[in-house]
């Protein structure tokens, strides 16, 4: 087909181009000379690469050709575990022309490359960090960069312009503050331009109080993992975070959460805990505005009390989706996910993993309950929960559920398909029902109940099964 031949809206044009995968991409660029353009613009937008093959080609293709290198916004390469014996291959002197031709390259995954530069000075002698360096330090529109600590970095982070997001793992060993000039000098460099931060294994609070009048004027999102002890430091350096994760916790001190001014615009609060005296002393049902918390990662449990105790912080109208911890070990798990739905009137999505037991025997009103579903008691515990948390539950603005269990995934989705309808009685807003394994391996078990319109406009339940299936788009938790 000639290009005189498509006559297409170039707005249409765009359309198919952006909804395309990348082998229907590579054959749209045989098409027309606009389709052409457009796909290759998008084929080479985003370049995410995991295998060393592949790597080379691509690395190779854009040393060749500035033109293709120009279209590149984001270059992530996560190469597989470096094997001596194997040696690098040819990555490491193709990597500084390939990156000299990426003129608009915004995000640079480093964390592997830098482990493959290391890698083949070790094996050959020969080292092409210089070079490399050089091409980085050239890219006029770099703002985003996930690296992890090398101590090769050091003369590369002063030359960085500021940034907007920083992914960086200082590898400093837990809870030990090493000073890190490079990594202080593109902090302090991109005060007023950061919009994202992610440390882990930094004592940001050491260094804070070292920079007693720095400010992120502009950060929105802060994740800090084995940075602890945390301190209010935080709040005066980043009075604008709307969403924070720390990792692990206990929460301390405690004004983080209780004081009004500590992260006066915070929406979404992450958290990982792992002992119920992580959650000591948090009450006084502060009433704190957020429309988000997930407490994940649990590796033991949290019993109720502590768990309800925690929550009361939060304005009961504002919260719209939680997650909660592992509740393995508590005594009653679908009592207390029972009880954090009616504690939230405006709750739309809820997270939980229950791989436990639904003891409901100490429970008059909720065995009478189950016992009108006398084929969830027949099947197993999972079905039991989900009774147990769902009967005759009034929560009209619940959108969206996702359970873990230690059970049958595909043989539970099945006891559940005739039950939905039922449950939408007192869950009318619901149109999305999700089950899934413990493990967190990539052969986990995944089943998805989205209610769906048909071609007569009935609405039914259609069932996908599967692993690493996407959440609906508002979903906002760690999956």
């Amino acid at each position: 087909m000639s290009s005189s031949q498509v006559t297409l809206p170039y707005d249409l044009l765009f359309n198919i181009v952006d909804n395309a995968d990348p082998p229907t991409l590579r054959h749209l660029c045989l098409v027309s000379r606009e389709l052409h353009g457009y796909a290759v613009h998008e084929l080479y937008r985003h370049l995410r690469l995991d295998d060393a093959v592949r790597m080379i080609r691509c690395l190779e293709t854009l040393r060749d050709s500035t033109s293709l290198g120009a279209h590149v916004r984001s270059l992530h390469y996560k190469a597989p575990f470096l094997n001596p014996a194997l040696g690098t291959g040819p990555i490491p002197p193709l990597l500084a022309p390939a990156l000299r031709s990426m003129i608009g390259l915004r995000h640079l995954f480093l964390t592997s490359l830098m482990s493959v530069l290391e890698q083949n000075f070790k094996d050959t002698g020969t080292s092409f960090t210089s070079g490399v360096f050089d091409a980085i330090a050239g890219l006029a529109h770099l703002d985003d960069i996930e690296v992890g600590w090398l101590q090769s970095l050091t003369p590369l982070l002063p030359r960085l312009n500021p940034l907007k997001r920083l992914v960086f793992d200082a590898g400093n060993g837990i809870n030990n503050y090493t000073h890190n000039p490079g990594l202080e000098h593109i902090l302090r460099a991109s005060a007023d331009t950061l919009d994202e931060l992610h440390l882990t294994g930094f004592g940001i609070i050491s260094w804070l109080k070292k920079e007693p009048t720095l400010v992120f004027t502009r950060a929105t999102k802060l994740t800090l993992q084995f940075c602890d002890p945390l301190g209010m430091e935080l709040v005066r350096a980043f009075p604008r975070v709307q969403r924070v994760l720390f990792f692990p916790s206990p929460i301390q001190p405690l004004s983080l959460f209780t004081e009004p001014t500590s992260f006066p615009e915070l929406q979404i609060l992450e958290l990982g805990v792992n002992e119920p005296e992580d959650f000591e002393g948090l009450t006084g049902g502060v009433g704190r505005a957020v429309a988000t918390v997930s407490i994940f990662d649990a590796s033991k449990f949290t019993p109720s009390p502590e768990l309800l105790d925690f929550l009361s912080l939060f304005n009961k109208d504002a919260l719209r989706h939680l997650q909660l911890p592992s509740m393995g070990k508590d005594d009653q798990p679908a009592t207390t996910v029972r009880t954090v739905l009616g504690l939230f009137p405006n709750l739309e999505f809820i997270c939980a993993k229950l791989p436990g037991a639904a003891d409901v025997r100490s429970h008059p009103v909720l065995l009478v309950i189950l016992l009108s579903h006398l084929p969830d008691f027949l099947f197993g515990k999972a079905s039991f929960a989900i009774s147990a948390i769902f009967g005759h539950l009034q929560a009209p603005k619940l959108r969206g559920v996702s359970l873990r269990f230690n059970e049958d995934i595909p043989k539970l989705a099945q006891m559940l398909a005739p039950r939905l309808n039922d449950m939408r009685r007192g869950l009318s807003s619901l149109t999305f029902f999700e089950l899934r394994s413990t493990s967190w391996l990539n052969n986990e078990t995944m089943g998805q109940f989205r209610l769906v319109k048909g071609e007569n406009g009935a609405e039914r339940w259609s069932l996908q099964e599967g692993n690493r299936l996407p959440p609906p788009d508002e979903w906002s938790f760690r999956y």
